[in-house]
């Protein structure tokens, strides 16, 4: 994973890495919970989390929850999946060559 720090611009984030062939992103408009309940972070509501980066995303909803509201964590990311050849099977493994992902090999 590569970093920029928050204030950078995407002219910023295209001089870092090309944004033609990366897709930075932030983690933005987390719920989480109040130092010292760190056991809510399972919590479930609804059949949804609570807390986290699938949690609750308003304010208002993280304060029902009486959660910690985070309008941005961490600063811009992009992740780089770097492989040890450019052959699909060392890529991804012999299964998905014969279609075994997909229950369709004999």
């Amino acid at each position: 994973m590569y970093t920029a720090p928050k204030r950078y611009s995407a002219d910023d984030l295209d001089k870092r890495i090309p944004t033609s062939v990366a897709q930075w992103h932030k983690h933005v408009n987390w719920c989480i919970p109040r130092l010292g309940a760190q056991s809510r972070w399972t919590e479930i509501k609804n059949g949804r989390s609570v807390f986290g980066p699938l949690g609750v995303s308003t304010r208002e909803d993280c304060n029902a929850a009486d959660g910690r509201f985070l309008e941005s964590i961490f600063g811009w990311m992009v992740h780089a999946n770097v492989f040890e050849s450019d052959d699909p099977r060392l890529i991804w493994g012999e299964h998905h060559m014969r279609g075994d992902e997909l229950g369709t090999h004999d």
